[in-house]
């Protein structure tokens, strides 16, 4: 592929067309940076044209007059006005992490568990892109963190509870389950719909029927901060 730039924006050239791409005001250059991607300059904004789709980088005030970027570097650098500001385009690129995702639900500011189309359910760290297999489960209704962060616990729509700790394989709970919340580290509250709450002990993995079905749906669960919570 070919690359163009001219008054009228960003133009594509290949074996079998050429096309507009973008339209761009006043360009100013147009770089190569890093994987293929291009950065088309304007007075008004950077384009950056990716095989995910194009971005927009604008400056805080004033107009751009340079542009540079290197097929070396993430980094983005421009001059506007008399600022010369850094866009790092792993920043802005989305990453792939993962594929055929149904469902998925964040257990802490890092990590999220996602069911797939055909394969297995899935734990993904976001920032180290670890992936851990957890199970062949349907798609998530609820996922829930322990205080600690050491434990959590997910309920999918086949309304069964699974307790998820580092380094172990699932726990399957016995019973249904429809929301589910930590009270404390090695308590686990889980509810069902029609009211039904069970206390289930992590250490014992034993399961307790502390409110029996009320009838009335199930607005909502909720606990103190004591240890144990009530």
């Amino acid at each position: 592929r070919v690359f163009t730039i001219g008054p009228t924006g960003v133009g594509m050239l290949s074996a079998a067309l050429s096309r507009p791409r973008k339209q761009l005001s006043k360009p100013i250059g147009l770089e190569e940076s890093r994987d293929d991607i291009i950065i088309a300059g304007g007075e008004d904004q950077l384009v950056v044209l990716t095989e995910h789709g194009d971005h927009t980088l604008a400056a805080p005030s004033g107009r751009f007059s340079m542009v540079r970027a290197s097929p070396a570097s993430p980094y983005v650098v421009a001059l506007a006005d008399d600022r010369f500001l850094v866009w790092n385009l792993d920043e802005v690129e989305p990453r792939v992490a993962g594929t055929q995702i149904a469902t998925a639900k964040f257990v802490t500011g890092d990590d999220l568990v996602a069911t797939t189309l055909d394969g297995p359910a899935q734990w993904i760290n976001l920032v180290t892109g670890n992936v851990r297999e957890l199970g062949q489960w349907p798609a998530i209704l609820d996922v829930v963190a322990s205080p600690s962060g050491r434990f959590a616990a997910a309920v999918d729509m086949a309304h069964a509870a699974h307790l998820i700790e580092a380094g172990k394989d699932p726990i399957a709970i016995s019973g249904t389950a429809d929301r589910a919340g930590f009270a404390t580290d090695s308590q686990l509250v889980l509810a069902t719909d029609d009211g039904a709450i069970d206390l289930y002990d992590v250490a014992s993995a034993k399961r307790t029927r502390v409110h029996p079905p009320s009838g009335a749906p199930l607005v909502s669960i909720a606990w103190g901060g004591t240890d144990p919570a009530f």
